[in-house]
C-alpha cells in the first residue's frame, strides 16, 4: 500500500487522504500505523504536518491529521520525522558521583541521596552492590599504586622505598594489604563474584563496536597498566567503548596474579564494557607445567589457585563483534559448522579436553598458509588437500588442528563472517595475517620472545579493523 503512494515524487493531499481511510479501516491490525507515515518520502509533509500522537489516533474522535501546518512536525538527524512529543529523551539521574585523581583514575564514588520516594525508584542503578564494588575499587588502587612502585621511575621507586617501614618488601608482595590473610581473602571474594558473571553469559558473546580487542597478556602486568592509561584511562563506564580479551592471561609472566585480578575487578564493575574469553593457559594442567601453578602455591596457596580456575572454567570462548567478526583465542573448530552450535557448549569446563572437543579445539588450533602447507611432509599436505573440511592435525602443538584457507572460506560463508581475529600466537610486529587477510592475529605482550617482539591490539570502530602497535 505504501508504495502505491510513494511512487511519485510528489504525493498529494486527495493521495494522503486515501491512505488515511485505508489506514482508518484497519487500525486494530496494526496497532502502530503511525510509524508507516515515518517511512513516506519527505515531500508528504510539504503538503500536510501529521501532528497526531498515538494517544490522538486511536483514544479520541479527532481526524486523523490536523490543520495543515507545516511547523508542527519535528525533523531529527538523517531526516527521521517525529512528532514534538516524541522528540523529546527521557532522561534519569544517576546516584553516584565519580571522583577522579589527578591522574584521571577513579578514587571514590559517592552516592546521592534521593530526594524523594518516588525518585529513589526512577535512579539508574548501573554497578554492583556496593560493598564489592567498593572492595573491587580498593583492590584496583592497590594494584596501580603497586604499578608505580614496579614500573615506576627509579627516583619515584628510591624515594618511595626510604619512606616506608622495614617490611616494604612484604606489603609490595602483598598489595599493600596488611596481612596475607586479608589479600587472599579479597581475592577469593573477587572470584566468587566474577565466576557467577562468567556463568551467566553465553558461550559465543555478542559484542558492538566500538570494540578494542586484546591478544595475549601471560602475566605482563607492565603492558596492561599502559593498555589501561591509554584506552580506559578514566574508567570503563564512564565511555561506549567496549574491550575484548581473547585469553591466555597466565602464565611465564611474573605477574600473571596481578593481570588476572586486576581483569577480574573490571570485569565486576563493568560487565557489560569488558569481556574475557577463555585461552589454551586457563587449563589446570598447563599451569601445572608452566609458572601459574606455582606462584599461586608460593604467594598465595593451591586452594586460591583453584578458585581462581572455577572462574576460567565458566568462561565464554568465543564472541562475534557486530555480526560479523568472529573472535576467538585459537581458531575456528572442527567438530561444529555453525556459531549457533557453540551456545549449546556447556558452561562449567573443569576438563574441556575430555568434555567437549569443539571448546578445547578453538582454544587450541592454529592457521596455516600455503607457504606452510608446502613445509608440510608430504602425507599430511595431502591429507590436508584431499580433506573437504581443510583441516589436520596440529603438529605444531601436539594437539588441536591447523585449518587451512579452504577451510577458513567454509567457515566465513556459512555463517555470514567476515573476518576471524585470534590470538595464540607470537609474531615480531604483534600481529599477522593468514587466509588473504580474512584471519587476523594478534598478540599484546611485549618482550615476550628472543628477539624481543611488539604487542598491538585492534580497534573495531566506524566499519574498520585498525591495528594499534605499541
Amino acid at each position: 500500500m505504501m508504495q502505491k503512494y510513494s511512487t511519485n515524487n510528489i504525493v498529494t493531499i486527495t493521495q494522503l487522504e486515501k491512505i488515511m481511510n485505508v489506514l482508518s479501516k484497519s487500525y486494530t491490525k496494526l496497532p502502530h500505523m503511525w510509524q508507516l507515515l515515518y517511512r513516506m518520502p519527505f515531500n508528504v509533509l510539504t503538503y500536510a504536518s501529521v501532528t497526531f500522537c498515538y494517544r490522538q489516533t486511536f483514544q479520541s474522535t479527532f481526524p486523523y491529521y490536523t490543520d495543515l501546518n507545516i511547523n508542527n512536525y519535528y525533523i531529527g538527524n538523517n531526516n527521521n520525522i517525529r512528532c514534538e512529543n516524541c522528540s523529546k529523551n527521557r532522561f534519569a539521574l544517576s546516584n553516584q558521583v565519580i571522583c577522579l585523581s589527578l591522574d584521571g583514575e577513579i578514587c571514590d564514588i559517592i552516592r546521592l541521596e534521593p530526594f524523594s520516594e518516588r525518585s529513589t525508584l526512577e535512579f539508574i542503578v548501573d554497578i554492583p552492590d556496593d560493598d564489592i564494588y567498593l572492595l573491587t575499587i580498593d583492590v584496583l588502587v592497590r594494584l596501580q599504586r603497586l604499578s608505580l612502585f614496579l614500573f615506576g621511575t627509579e627516583i619515584f621507586r628510591t624515594s618511595s622505598s626510604n619512606n616506608s617501614n622495614n617490611n616494604h618488601e612484604e606489603l609490595l608482595r602483598n598489595w599493600f594489604f596488611p596481612t596475607q590473610m586479608e589479600m587472599m581473602e579479597t581475592i577469593r571474594i573477587i572470584a566468587q563474584t566474577v565466576m557467577e558473571i562468567f556463568a551467566k553469559e553465553e558461550r559465543c558473546l555478542k559484542i558492538k563496536s566500538p570494540c578494542y580487542v586484546f591478544g595475549d597478556l601471560h602475566g605482563n602486568f607492565k603492558d596492561l597498566i599502559a593498555y589501561s592509561q591509554y584506552f580506559w584511562k578514566c574508567s570503563p563506564f564512564l565511555n561506549t567503548g567496549r574491550y575484548l580479551f581473547l585469553g591466555d592471561y597466565v602464565d611465564r609472566g611474573n605477574h600473571s596474579i596481578e593481570v588476572i585480578i586486576f581483569l577480574f575487578c573490571f570485569k565486576i564493575l563493568a560487565p557489560n564494557n569488558f569481556f574475557m574469553l577463555r585461552g589454551n593457559h586457563e587449563i589446570r594442567d598447563v599451569q601445572r607445567r608452566f609458572t601459574f601453578f606455582s606462584d599461586c602455591q608460593k604467594r598465595l596457596n593451591v586452594e586460591i589457585w583453584d578458585l581462581i580456575n572455577d572462574c576460567f572454567d565458566c568462561m565464554p570462548l568465543s564472541a562475534v563483534i557486530d555480526d560479523c567478526i568472529f573472535g576467538v583465542h585459537g581458531g575456528i573448530p572442527v567438530s561444529v559448522t555453525t556459531i549457533q552450535q557453540l551456545n549449546d557448549i556447556p558452561i562449567t569446563l573443569s576438563n574441556p579436553f575430555q568434555q567437549n572437543s569443539a571448546a578445547w579445539e578453538m582454544m587450541w588450533n592454529d592457521p596455516i598458509n600455503y607457504e606452510e602447507l608446502l613445509l608440510l611432509p608430504e602425507n599430511q599436505r595431502k591429507f590436508i588437500n584431499n580433506n573437504e573440511k581443510g583441516f589436520c592435525r596440529n603438529f605444531k602443538r601436539g594437539t588441536g588442528y591447523l585449518f587451512s584457507e579452504n577451510a577458513v572460506k567454509k567457515f566465513l560463508r556459512k555463517n555470514s563472517i567476515d573476518f576471524i581475529i585470534r590470538a595464540h600466537e607470537v609474531f615480531a610486529d604483534g600481529f599477522n595475517f593468514n587466509s588473504q587477510g580474512k584471519v587476523i592475529t594478534i598478540f599484546s605482550s611485549s618482550g615476550y620472545s628472543i628477539p624481543s617482539n611488539k604487542a598491538s591490539i585492534l580497534l573495531i570502530s566506524n566499519n574498520k579493523i585498525r591495528i594499534i602497535r605499541t
